[in-house]
């Protein structure tokens, strides 16, 4: 049964692997929607991936001086100011920072040293394992960070950091009662009936600190409120004689039928009396204008959508035969209209054309000005003011031209509104804004 469990855990773990969708990108298939970029990417392979950061659960975003991804055990921090060196990505203090939000500080330090444990006289706390062949003690120094020029000490110092409590029995956040120590960088938990290489675990603690950014709220379509409808079909009018209509109440604009039985192979001669008493010949826009073998007919006419309201008479004659029937057209309710907003005028160095569309539109953008041959970032802005996290890279040409096809396919109708797309240079110096309107 363990092997069972445990390969099936294998084939789980398997399925769930990144797969590079570019050589700078790592995507991980139905484990979460976000992807993983340089720096971060790499960082993330090289220094335990899964077991140690957990998949991301944010997109990277960027600060006033670094830019940062969160992952289920960790926040990655990249600083520019590090670039091509060891320390331009770096890990939070998260342990520190959940230890805080749980209202809790450091403890106080131990007695001191026990024997067969590591001691740290930093904060005066020993880390030691729960079995002869597995613990906190024997994970803290087979793990570290692939940092060239630091010893097997420092790198485990550079990943976890310094303990700042003695184990104890806690509860995680999943519930689940285990043996618990904190680092700045790190919770161990202990779970003594998993496989051995899965008895020392790392808390969740990227889950646990992160507070996703709450986005406004999306502007709501504006609701019109509808013309009433007036009531329809109230008049009392004859009976019908010797035709009869498919329907009695017509609104305006839409087509009306008569049918009924005269004499065999007769020509059908039909009229419509307006309310105010006018005759006029209606055209036959479907069936024939004879009867049939049998007497039988059926004529559909139409009257205009500008008709007035009120009761009409329609008659028709075949021979030596006639007759008259009765209908009341109505004018039907005319549908709201929406305003999406006006789109505000775009840089002087970009356009988007068409710049009014249905979803689905497919637009497309002209940015000029860049450095030749560069590299711009473009991301969305939606209409509630919140950004794609989907941002993407496109190629300044020789003429230092940026452009993008880009197709809006959404069944989310709160999307609908102004739109603004920007293409920006990597210092942020210079900046393109295009505005375009997406609608219904």
């Amino acid at each position: 049964m363990r092997r069972i469990i445990i390969s099936t855990l294998t084939l789980l773990a398997l399925s769930l692997l990144p797969r590079a969708a570019s050589a700078h990108e790592l995507c991980f298939n139905q484990a979460t929607e976000y992807c993983l970029n340089d720096p971060f990417a790499d960082y993330w392979e090289e220094n335990g991936a899964l077991p140690v950061f957990g998949y991301p659960i944010s997109a990277a975003t960027v600060q006033s001086d670094h830019s940062l991804q969160w992952t289920e055990r960790h926040r990655l921090e990249a600083w520019p100011a590090n670039a091509n060196t060891p320390y331009e990505v770096q890990l939070g203090l998260i342990g520190k920072e959940r230890l805080a939000l749980l209202n809790r500080q450091p403890e106080a330090a131990e007695s001191g040293p026990i024997d067969g444990c590591l001691w740290f006289a930093e904060t005066g706390h020993n880390v030691c394992d729960q079995t002869s062949s597995a613990g906190f003690k024997q994970y803290w120094q087979n793990h570290g960070l692939a940092v060239p020029g630091l010893d097997r000490y420092a790198r485990s110092l550079q990943l976890f950091g310094l303990p700042l409590t003695a184990p104890q029995m806690e509860t995680n956040a999943n519930g689940d009662t285990v043996m618990t120590q904190w680092f700045e960088r790190a919770r161990f938990e202990w779970h003594p009936n998993n496989p051995d290489e899965f008895k020392v675990l790392l808390g969740l603690l990227g889950k646990e600190v992160f507070q996703p950014i709450v986005e406004p709220q999306p502007t709501p379509i504006p609701t019109p409120v509808p013309t009433p409808e007036p009531q329809r079909c109230t008049a009392v009018f004859p009976a019908p004689s010797v035709i009869s209509l498919a329907e009695t109440c017509v609104a305006g604009g839409s087509l009306f039928e008569v049918s009924g039985k005269f004499e065999p192979n007769q020509t059908m001669f039909a009229y419509v009396t307006q309310p105010n008493g006018e005759v006029v010949t209606f055209p036959v826009v479907i069936g024939n204008s004879r009867s049939q073998a049998d007497g039988t007919f059926s004529l559909v006419g139409a009257l205009p959508a500008n008709a007035k309201p009120g009761v009409y008479g329609v008659t028709v004659q075949g021979g030596t035969l006639s007759g008259v029937a009765y209908f009341e057209l109505y004018t039907p309710a005319q549908p709201p209209t929406t305003d999406y907003g006006v789109v505000p005028a775009s840089s002087p160095n970009g356009y988007a054309y068409p710049d009014t569309g249905p979803i689905g539109q497919v637009f497309h953008y002209g940015a000029y000005g860049f450095e030749q041959n560069s590299i711009v970032s473009v991301y969305i802005t939606a209409p509630n003011g919140a950004i794609s996290t989907a941002r993407f890279k496109v190629t300044v040409d020789g003429d230092g031209n940026a452009a993008r096809d880009v197709a809006f396919r959404t069944n989310n109708l709160d999307l609908v509104g102004i739109y603004a797309i920007t293409f920006e240079t990597t210092d942020q110096q210079y900046k393109v804004t295009i505005y375009h309107r997406i609608t219904l």
